[in-house]
Order: C-alpha cells, then sequence, then structure tokens
C-alpha cells in the first residue's frame, strides 16, 4: 500500500473521474454540493478520509470529492492511497455495500415515520 498527501487540482479530479467512469456509482448531489461548497470556503481539512484506488488503479473511495473538487474549481490536499496486491480489503469494491444507499434509506424511513410519506 502507498499512501501521501497529494494536492488534487480540478483537473487531476477530472482525469480520474474519467478514467472510471464505467464503473457503477451512485451520486448524490447534495453531497457534491455540500463539498464543493466547503472547499471554496477553504474548509477542507487534510482528515483521514481520502481517496483510494485498488490494486488494479480503478478509484473504490473518493469519488463524492473529487466531483465537488470538479464543480468548485479549486484544488484540496488529501491522501491518496494506492493498494497493491497483497493489501487487505474487506470485500471487493463492487460488493461493498454503498454508504449513499444506506444514508437515503435512513432518510427514507424517517420521514416516512415522523412525516408519513
Amino acid at each position: 500500500m502507498n499512501r501521501e498527501v497529494v494536492t488534487v487540482t480540478p483537473e487531476i479530479a477530472g482525469r480520474w473521474l474519467a478514467a472510471n467512469c464505467d464503473i457503477p456509482f451512485n451520486s448524490v448531489q447534495y453531497k457534491v454540493d455540500q463539498y464543493a461548497r466547503d472547499m471554496l470556503a477553504g474548509h477542507w481539512p487534510l482528515a483521514g478520509e481520502g481517496i483510494r484506488f485498488d490494486e488494479a488503479d480503478q478509484l473504490i473511495d473518493g469519488r463524492h470529492r473529487l466531483r465537488a473538487c470538479v464543480k468548485a474549481g479549486v484544488p484540496f490536499q488529501t491522501y491518496v492511497t494506492h493498494l497493491s496486491g497483497g493489501d487487505v480489503v474487506t470485500a471487493p469494491p463492487i460488493a461493498q455495500p454503498p454508504m449513499v444507499s444506506a444514508m437515503e434509506k435512513m432518510a427514507s424511513d424517517l420521514k416516512q415515520r415522523f412525516l408519513g410519506g
């Protein structure tokens, strides 16, 4: 595994997204919009979550952040991790349940419970 701090420009983010556009992904626009606002305001700290690529150089984490970077048109610093063949990954990227779906389900459940629909 190789992990480093990288300044991701909108151009780099666009290239990484374009190279991985054939992988299924459900984007949540409000998250992209929120992240873009935070990046524009300079409120994007270097934190534990970053951009991850698997051993085949396929993007497995960070699409919302990359889309936000492109939308905001500003660079941001993040950790970029490239996994190697011997790294332990809990599940293949396609088999990992998308966090977005879980959030959407929870929001739907709460809406149904408290607002009746």
